[in-house]
């Protein structure tokens, strides 16, 4: 897909490989790999780092999605804004949130052991999966054939985000605990201003 790439052959770059584990072990400790060629370590290490199958597996509806419009703000270039985005709209999408909508993210770990003069125990850990998705003006996500599309426009199409009533409860929210939490701070400190002259 054009999304989530996975290499699964070893990748070299400036004569270094990087996308296999076992290859580093291969080319610098030659003799601890003639240790545990053919055994469980050598599969486990020889997994692919460059592997995002995982984001191709999120479908994009259970992304975040936000919409961000500095490039329209009127003031925006006082603040250094690039003359390239100058009047240009984003819809942004973000995957790897850990939450029971989009699912528990977690780092993935795994063991392998091999029986030489001792147990020796080799340990991958991949850290969860994250990924962003920045569309040029307003976008939905939708299905054609099965195939995940993003829909986009140039003027606002009053588009209902997967997570906006969401995430505007949760900014509405905390604006409301903002306000009380003000009221409360001057009601005490108003107490507190009026006990202290009137013991002066």
């Amino acid at each position: 897909g054009w999304r989530g790439l996975s290499v699964y052959e070893p990748t070299v770059v400036d004569g270094i490989e990087i996308n296999l584990p076992i290859s580093a072990i291969k080319n610098h400790v030659p003799s601890v790999y003639d240790m545990i060629r053919g055994t469980d370590a050598e599969v486990l290490l020889s997994k692919p780092i460059i592997n995002g199958s995982a984001i191709l597996n999120q479908k994009l509806t259970s992304w975040h999605e936000l919409f961000d419009a500095t490039g329209t703000n009127i003031d925006a270039s006082r603040y250094g804004l690039d003359e390239s985005i100058d009047g240009i709209v984003f819809s942004r999408f973000t995957m790897g949130e850990s939450s029971f909508r989009e699912g528990i993210k977690t780092e993935i770990e795994e063991t392998a052991t091999v029986d030489l003069d001792t147990r020796y125990s080799f340990t991958t850990i991949q850290a969860s999966d994250s990924a962003n998705l920045h569309i040029v003006g307003y976008a939905t996500i939708d299905t054609l054939d099965d195939l995940e599309i993003a829909g986009v426009s140039a003027t606002n199409i009053d588009i209902k985000g997967t997570t906006g009533e969401f995430s505007a409860l949760i900014i509405y929210g905390m604006a409301g605990m903002a306000a009380i939490g003000g009221i409360v701070f001057f009601i005490v400190s108003g107490r507190q201003l009026k006990r202290e002259e009137g013991r002066g």
